[in-house]
């Protein structure tokens, strides 16, 4: 995978696109998921701010939170 470079497709993603990131992630560090966000057009980033790579198991409670709010404001697409 680290051969794949998806980013100049990125530009045409019309949809709103959340990019998440842990912190202290050594798989794909918070700068390249920032770079990731940035390639998106209409992109949201977190960083959050206790987490690796389990996000979503690191800080549970805050992830789901932030998922369904990405989803409630962008549900008209």
């Amino acid at each position: 995978m680290r051969e794949m470079d998806l980013i100049p497709g990125n530009k045409q993603v019309t949809v709103p696109v959340l990019v998440i990131a842990g912190k202290y992630d050594w798989i794909t560090p918070p700068k390249a998921n920032e770079e990731t966000a940035e390639s998106f057009p209409n992109a949201s980033y977190l960083l959050f701010e206790h987490s690796s790579h389990r996000v979503m198991k690191d800080e549970h409670e805050r992830f789901i939170r932030e998922i369904n709010d990405f989803v409630s404001q962008h549900h008209h697409y």
